[in-house]
């Protein structure tokens, strides 16, 4: 795979206290350094959903971090009846932030960070919402979906972009069978297998026998849910995708890289769109716009890989070598960030739709590569069905796959 996986830890990170050797002949001096000056940290807890009321107490925890949201500290307190909250001697210094962290109702939920400017003391605002088993304002608003193709199957990853419009936190939609609740159901095609998610955290996410469940509570917001499950998928020379929507999905994007000259083929699907993500990795986007709760998407994959074909590097594995996120650490929403595949993805299509009325060039660029990409898998198809030999087949698709790159160099150029 050409791009390594690289996933931050998360909140907590520990602190590492560095200690000095002492010789007994000449000891070496403590460096001296400026006392942080001390003070105030005030806040108030408030309830964003109509009707909701303020915990007689909640434990808070103050997250003190660097500029760079490091953390540098965490103090503890306990709310007032009131809301309101305090934490004395907290290490002041300009340039620090601090972000309040409490539970509610089995959801956590965090403050935005607010800065230190060296006057005002910082006032933090934590909001707290109810809960609720209504699904109803629950939607995927994005969901990325990336092939890969190596000897051992399909590599599939899928990148989900929650929202919840609602005003109260969804949780406990559906028990699983050992008594824990759960908040949204997922499908997986029948033969995954080395099912991985990110986060991975063991108490998030349940395996299920066609699917998998996640338990996390979904706090209300635009994309206050973002993760990614990955899976291995056994290949054959007639492979097809499938996905039945669990909840209402504003889009679904479907990368396959350009480089395997094949092309996705399946009823309602738009495409391809060329782009170049991490890496100046060059992928073909299908788009799926608009499905409902239990609608089904479903394709077919027309052509034959590279691996299949002899013209790739041996890509073999042992489990799924899953495309590299980016994620950020998000402490204000307590959420992850946008994984750089799904930003990439969205400043393409947000180009895209800038240009609608004036790409021509772009749509001339389109279906020149979408002529030759459909060659190649006629091609493809045509050894497969003995209508050729194995040498002219290669000679003839190392000549399509130039003329595809070439293409594809004129449109980066263009960029």
């Amino acid at each position: 795979m050409k791009i390594r996986l690289l996933i931050p830890l998360l909140l907590g990170i520990a602190l590492v206290l560095l200690t000095v050797p002492v010789h007994a002949q000449s000891p070496t001096p403590s460096p001296t350094t400026q006392p942080v000056p001390t003070g105030e940290v005030t806040g108030f807890i408030i309830n964003r959903s109509p009707g909701g009321n303020i915990p007689e107490s909640l434990s808070v925890m103050l997250h003190i971090l660097d500029q760079n949201y490091n953390q540098l500290g965490m103090l503890h307190a306990q709310s007032q009846p009131d809301g309101s909250f305090l934490f004395e001697d907290a290490p002041l210094s300009p340039g620090t932030f601090y972000a309040g962290i409490a539970d509610y109702q089995g959801a956590t939920y965090y403050s935005q960070p607010v800065p230190y400017g060296g006057e005002t003391s910082p006032n933090i605002e934590l909001p707290i919402y109810e809960s609720t088993d209504d699904l109803s304002q629950v939607r995927v608003d994005e969901m990325h979906v990336l092939f890969n193709f190596a000897q051992d199957g399909l590599e599939v990853s899928e990148i989900y972009l929650l929202s919840n419009l609602g005003d109260r936190t969804v949780t406990g939609t559906l028990t699983l069978d050992d008594g824990q609740p759960a908040t949204v159901e997922f499908p997986l095609p029948a033969g995954a297998d080395y099912v991985f998610f990110k986060p991975d955290s063991s108490d998030r996410f349940v395996k299920l026998a066609d699917g998998f469940a996640d338990k996390a509570p979904l706090v209300p917001g635009e994309n206050s849910s973002q993760f990614m499950v990955s899976y291995l998928l056994p290949y054959n020379s007639q492979m097809s995708y499938s996905y039945t929507a669990p909840l209402v999905i504003g889009n679904i994007d479907f990368l396959l890289p350009a480089e395997e000259g094949m092309i996705l083929n399946g009823p309602n699907l738009v495409g391809p769109e060329i782009t170049t993500l991490q890496e100046n990795s060059i992928y073909q986007v299908y788009s799926y716009k608009g499905l409902s709760a239990s609608q089904t998407v479903s394709f077919d994959f027309l052509g034959k890989p590279n691996i299949e074909t002899g013209n790739g590097t041996d890509r073999s594995i042992t489990k799924p070598a899953v495309p590299t996120f980016n994620w950020a650490i998000g402490i204000g929403g307590g959420v992850f960030g946008l994984a750089m595949i799904a930003v990439g993805v969205w400043k393409w299509r947000r180009t895209r739709d800038d240009d609608i009325d004036g790409g021509s060039d772009n749509e001339s660029d389109k279906s020149r590569l979408n002529e030759v990409v459909i060659k190649i898998a006629q091609l493809d198809e045509a050894l497969e069905r003995n209508e050729i030999d194995a040498g002219e087949h290669q000679q003839r698709r190392v000549s399509l796959r130039q003329q595809a790159k070439a293409i594809l160099d004129e449109k980066e150029a263009d960029f």
